[in-house]
């Protein structure tokens, strides 16, 4: 669709759910994408685990198109999963304002942290951010190697395996794969892998 001049118009975008379910919408301005009205940043974006009742500190910067700041800003602070809240904060003269929280000491698990703001008629939303709250206690972590599979070869069986952990006590985690019996697996099958959670079994060629 094209737009003859400047000015709100206001449209309607139907899709009909058939084959891909994702759908991509791309506005453009003389072939370039159109700037959003306004830019709102969380930092940091990705937060270690942190243990239940303590306080996590964020800052949101505010600009727009142009990034210029944007003081005197109102914009909502939203925190859903296990502390829910909401809050509403204004930007200082240099376009930022200071957020914090602290999780409850008797709710272990995640949020989700993201801010909004109305800007020029439209609603503008910041990146998210996940905060996990541990117990405290290191825990094991919960691996999980995918369901099981049966091939006719030469087919490849493909496992796609997911870990979570609490972070504790440095947040790191190392992943590795093994299999059993090792003696049948050296013997018939090869590996390549794609990821630390991506492996594909390969049936190996007959040595002549």
């Amino acid at each position: 669709m094209n737009f003859p001049a400047a000015g709100a118009y206001p449209y309607e975008l139907d899709y009909a759910k058939g084959g891909d379910k994702n759908l991509t919408l791309t506005m453009l301005a003389n072939g370039a994408p159109v700037p959003a009205a306004a830019l709102l940043t969380l930092t940091p974006a990705t937060v270690p685990s942190k243990t239940a009742g303590q306080i996590q500190q964020f800052v949101l910067t505010a600009a727009d198109a142009d990034g210029v700041a944007l003081s005197n800003l109102p914009v909502t602070f939203t925190v859903t999963g296990e502390n829910q809240q909401t809050r509403v904060l204004l930007t200082d003269g240099v376009g930022q304002i200071g957020f914090a929280y602290d999780g409850s000491p008797l709710l272990v698990g995640a949020d989700l942290l993201q801010a909004a703001a109305h800007v020029n008629g439209t609603d503008t939303y910041s990146n998210a951010v996940v905060v996990n709250w541990n117990s405290g206690t290191n825990q094991a972590p919960v691996v999980n190697a995918g369901t099981n599979q049966t091939i006719t070869l030469p087919a490849q069986a493909v496992l796609n395996g997911a870990v979570s952990d609490d972070g504790l006590p440095s947040n790191t985690l190392a992943i590795t794969w093994s299999y059993a019996p090792a003696t049948q697996l050296t013997t018939g099958w090869a590996c390549s892998s794609g990821s630390p959670a991506y492996w594909a079994l390969l049936p190996k060629p007959k040595s002549s």
